[in-house]
């Protein structure tokens, strides 16, 4: 129902066919009605939006996690936020519904690092990485310790009423960092982790290693390892 006050020239509230008119701080604003929308349904708009909706998981979890959030912030542009950022990186590498090697939990142009062993089961992870002496001109003075920052990724539930898919941060603990010798990263899952690896049948970690100054404040990182 729509109502015009003084005549054809007065104000107008209300709606006439496709024209909307309400009063916004004294004046009278028309405008035609938004129009009905309808969500796509077929294949590939429905493969774009479960994409999307993984992706914002994932991004959602790098950006939660204090460490990776302070990395990823410091090559953020300042036209977005840190969170979106994440997403935007790393759309491009979640392929047929899931992350891909592409996909990073540290910006891009890490140090790259290589392992000599990686172990992921239901009980922990068990990671050994080779000698980084050759991988980056890392300050020793500034860089005292090192820490696997590791973001479990779940897939393929066993039963329809969970999600389909999910990843979740697990903490391991902080090394000295020297980079003439391996050194040794591993961790028992609590009971909560070693539940979803029974719930969910497709498992992986996406590991990155953060060195710290004496303050525990991240100061490089290396490139993102898929066990």
């Amino acid at each position: 129902m729509s109502e015009i006050n003084n005549g054809i020239l007065g104000k107008m509230t209300g709606s006439i066919g496709n024209i909307t008119g309400k009063i916004r701080n004294g004046k009278n604003i028309l405008a035609l009605k938004p129009s009905s929308t309808t969500i796509p349904t077929d294949p590939e708009s429905v493969a774009r939006r479960e994409k999307f909706a993984q992706v914002v998981k994932f991004a959602k979890v790098v950006n939660d996690h204090a460490s990776l959030k302070l990395l990823w912030q410091k090559m953020t542009p300042s036209d977005i936020s840190c969170f979106n950022y994440i997403v935007k990186t790393n759309y491009p590498s979640f392929l047929n519904g899931s992350h891909s090697a592409n996909t990073s939990i540290t910006p891009f142009m890490g140090f790259p690092v290589t392992t000599s062993a990686a172990v992921l089961a239901q009980t922990g992870i068990n990671l050994t990485v080779n000698p980084l002496a050759n991988a980056y001109n890392f300050n020793p003075e500034l860089e005292t310790k090192i820490k696997p920052e590791v973001i479990l990724s779940f897939a393929n539930p066993v039963n329809t009423a969970l999600p389909s898919s999910l990843f979740y941060s697990v903490e391991l603990p902080v090394s000295s960092f020297v980079t003439d010798t391996e050194i040794t990263f591993s961790v028992t899952f609590n009971d909560y982790v070693k539940a979803l690896f029974q719930q969910y049948t497709a498992n992986s970690a996406l590991v990155a290693l953060v060195t710290l100054d004496n303050n525990s404040t991240p100061v490089n990182y290396s490139q993102t390892l898929i066990i």
